[in-house]
């Protein structure tokens, strides 16, 4: 087949504007990368993590699977970012290790750069010494070789950070006004007021600290970061009161509560600022003597701290995690390091296997082989069994301990509703029921302190409750609670929940009703067994005026006495005494019957 000249012409303008089209798509798409990256930094510093994560996931899904571009390690760079504000660190981490290698494979120095420093930024969050300073050490190396100026302010807070815990003050005062010079040379909007929020850290006197805090505070406002703003507020405003500054606490306090409390969030940082919030105004009316008020954001401020602690991961749990996710990395890069070594033993080995595995084969039937092969099935099987029983006592330990946190919960609404309300009925009916789900709370917070999730220590276990009474009752008559239980009995959690509402329905009865002679009201709850049985007996000295019909709370007493299949005991001599012998309850796998319904 021959072309002519014009043939020739035509295709050689084809190929290359299909050359300027790619190059042109190229520039195009990199353009798109570097607007989208700057719309994320800017995210990030409103504190607008969540959609920032939203954004990098979409734009890292369109991007090529593998890819080494420059800008397309800035955007996963930042998606670690968010994750890492989030406090979702072990997907953190896993984001900026992939960072790491792509720009080792990419000669990509700025990211391999920016990534160790992001590195050291976590660890330091997690107080991890080694780490932090590896990770700040391979940084600065980078960054002095390649003369890498933009990330020198970076370098220098870290580095500031670093001296601050484990170093020297004067040092990290030197880093700290370092990164200042820095980040206000090349406008690093981030590190700005993070550098005057480190010198009012480092300051010995309240008056330099405000003002540093102060500053930080401005910028935060200009950058339009609500949360970092209102943070230096609180820290103004502390300072403020140790100088019994108390006009400047409120002003600062109003300013905090500003910009806290129009934000509906679930942010763990959010329910942190309005726990510090409610606990700084309570100080500030306690000082001005308005006991109600300071009680009343008090209660508020502990509700906050539990949904902090709902919301934010155990730190056992947490630290066991990020102790997987970097030993994991360390056995990737020691493999890479160490690859022709590894291969060589591999080889070895694989050989030595072949010969010991042509000789198994020599010397043992088939038979033999599958008796073998089950044997380790059934031990993997037991290694996996093993596993996930250990996995669902972590779990089961998460879960008493979100139950008992719940509890608790509801009685701090419970106490803020009773001291809101002026009819006794009401609040008598509040407490009784709170004494109640008290009880419950208790079953929770020993299961989950101990460890155990089959059985309660009942003597740990009524020794609770009594404090608890000792605690929060308030009478005019001196209360003494003397527990005499056997330390080793361990019940069910179906036998010890009666218990313990039997034992708060007589707490409550003997506080609200018995008028001992000497004003000296004293309360005995024994425990032993007896053969087969338990015997639990509880006696005040009380005189006790009997009511003419069985209140609710004896009905509660005597449902939860016939639950047990326990015989009971009323006795009023000088005293009130009742006796309860019962079994321990079983608990079977199925202990609902279709037939009777129960």
């Amino acid at each position: 087949m021959k072309f002519n000249r014009i043939s020739i012409i035509r295709i050689a303008y084809c190929i290359v504007i299909f050359l300027f089209s790619n190059i042109e798509a190229t520039a195009q798409n990199n353009e798109f990368l570097k607007k989208q990256y700057e719309r994320l930094e800017e995210l990030l510093l409103k504190e607008n993590d969540i959609e920032a994560n939203r954004i990098a996931d979409s734009i890292i899904k369109l991007s090529p699977k593998g890819s080494l571009d420059h800008d397309f390690l800035m955007i996963l760079h930042e998606k670690g970012k968010a994750l890492e504000f989030l406090t979702r660190y072990v997907e953190s981490l896993n984001i900026y290790f992939d960072v790491l290698n792509r720009s080792k494979k990419a000669k990509d120095h700025f990211a391999e750069a920016l990534t160790y420093l992001s590195l050291a930024r976590i660890y330091d969050n997690l107080s991890r010494k080694e780490e932090f300073k590896s990770n700040l050490d391979n940084a600065r190396s980078i960054i002095h070789n390649y003369d890498i100026n933009y990330l020198r302010a970076e370098l220098a807070i870290r580095s500031a950070s670093y001296h601050r815990f484990f170093g020297g003050r004067d040092s990290s005062l030197f880093y700290t006004k370092q990164g200042i010079y820095y980040a206000n040379k090349y406008q690093i909007k981030k590190l700005i007021p993070d550098g005057y929020l480190m010198m009012g850290h480092l300051s010995t006197k309240n008056e330099e600290k405000i003002g540093y805090y102060k500053k930080a505070a401005s910028i935060f406002r200009k950058y339009k970061n609500d949360f970092g703003a209102a943070s230096q507020y609180l820290n103004v405003a502390h300072y403020y009161s140790r100088d019994s500054n108390y006009v400047n606490v409120k002003i600062n306090l109003d300013s905090a509560r500003y910009m806290i409390f129009n934000k509906y969030s679930t942010d763990l940082e959010l329910y942190y600022l309005k726990y510090r919030y409610q606990s700084q105004i309570a100080e500030y009316y306690e000082h001005f003597g308005k006991l109600d008020s300071s009680n009343y954001y008090l209660k508020l401020s502990h509700i906050y701290r539990d949904s902090a602690d709902r919301v934010a991961l155990s730190d056992k749990v947490l630290k066991y995690e990020v102790d997987i996710a970097v030993l994991k990395e360390k056995q990737q890069q020691s493999e890479l390091k160490s690859r022709s070594y590894y291969l060589l033993i591999a080889l070895i080995a694989a050989s030595t296997i072949s010969l010991l595995l042509w000789w198994f084969l020599r010397k043992n039937t088939n038979k033999n082989n599958i008796i073998q092969r089950k044997n380790e099935v059934i031990l993997d099987q037991n290694i996996e069994l093993e596993r996930l029983l250990l996995h669902q006592k972590k779990l089961l330990s998460e879960v008493h301990h979100r139950v008992k946190n719940n509890l608790q919960l509801v009685i701090s609404l419970m106490a803020i509703k009773s001291n809101a309300s002026d009819n006794q009925i009401f609040k008598d009916d509040l407490e009784d029921i709170a004494s109640k789900i008290q009880s419950m709370s208790l079953i929770h917070e020993q299961l989950y302190r101990v460890g155990e999730f089959s059985v309660i220590n009942i003597s740990d276990y009524l020794t609770d409750i009594a404090n608890y009474f000792k605690d929060i009752l308030k009478n005019d008559m001196p209360i003494e609670i003397k527990t005499d239980v056997n330390n080793e009995i361990n019940l069910n959690i179906e036998t010890t929940l009666p218990i313990g509402i039997i034992i708060v329905e007589l707490l409550n009865n003997s506080i609200k009703y018995a008028r001992p002679v000497n004003d000296h009201l004293i309360i005995n709850i024994d425990l032993h067994q007896v053969n087969s049985e338990y015997l639990l007996a509880y006696a005040d000295n009380g005189i006790e005026i009997t009511p003419n019909k069985k209140g609710l709370g004896t009905l509660l007493i005597e449902n939860m006495g016939r639950q047990l299949n326990g015989r009971t005991t009323y006795l009023q001599t000088a005293g009130f005494s009742y006796k309860l012998l019962f079994i321990q309850k079983q608990v079977s796998a199925i202990d609902i019957d279709p037939n009777n319904n129960k």
